[in-house]
């Protein structure tokens, strides 16, 4: 058999593979229970209706799950779309604290998307018993005693945060909350653990030097690509749908 007569063969089988698979799962999972759903494509499902968070005005996918919850009244439903698999969204204060406080239940699989950046070992991706071992070493940490001390640390970022949405809300300035609260964060951990002034983006006087800019924005780069695709796991499916122009 030659090269080019296997290519094709192999081109046939992994599509069809594939659809065998899609097939089977949706036949699997229609005899489950499942939250009611926004009407969608019998084949692509909701996947048409999701924002392209790629786009320069690009609306963020929860504002879409919030005007579905309004729009049917529901507490719970769900969305699917093709691959992916299915969504189940919880817009109720006391089932959101059920889930994350009360029940803990494990962490969803995304997480995995970490693991090339942290690690097997960390922290975030471990569970059970594991993870309450690697968090009783960092809860000196948090103690009453060493936070107390970082407290006006703290509080002098809480106010730079405040001026910037000030300033944004006086000059009638779009200001994303999210990049600025991430900006936040990574500020107050350069400041307490590493002793290092960061500010945040937006041209401040005290910006870091031009030796701890790189590791600042690397940083910068890393939390933001990482959070968004936490909370927007459908980012890398959309992305794709954009590329092929679908």
């Amino acid at each position: 058999m030659d090269t080019a007569s296997l290519q094709q063969k192999v081109k046939v089988a992994v599509p069809t593979i594939i659809l065998c698979w899609w097939v089977l799962r949706r036949a699997r999972q229609s005899r489950l229970p499942r939250p009611p759903s926004p009407p969608g494509h019998w084949l692509l499902g909701h996947a048409l209706q999701l924002p392209d968070p790629s786009g320069p005005d690009a609306q963020h996918v929860d504002v879409l799950l919030l005007e579905w919850a309004r729009k049917y009244n529901w507490t719970v439903f769900s969305f699917w779309v093709p691959i992916v698999g299915r969504f189940i969204v919880a817009a109720d204060p006391a089932l959101v604290r059920q889930v994350l406080v009360t029940e803990n239940y494990p962490k969803a699989s995304l997480y995995g998307n970490l693991l090339p950046l942290l690690g097997e070992g960390s922290m975030l991706v471990a569970e059970g018993s594991e993870w309450a071992a690697k968090r009783k070493v960092f809860n000196p940490g948090f103690s009453p005693g060493f936070l107390r001390g970082v407290v006006a640390t703290v509080a002098e970022k809480v106010q730079t945060l405040c001026e910037k949405c000030s300033q944004a809300a006086d000059s009638a300035e779009e200001l994303g909350l999210h990049e600025a609260t991430v900006d936040f964060t990574a500020d107050v951990i350069a400041q307490v653990a590493f002793g290092e002034d960061w500010g945040t983006r937006g041209g401040r006087a005290d910006a870091p030097s031009a030796a701890v800019a790189p590791t600042r924005q690397l940083m910068f780069e890393l939390q933001w690509e990482c959070t968004q695709n936490q909370i927007t796991p459908l980012r890398i499916y959309t992305n794709l749908l954009s590329r092929l122009r679908i």
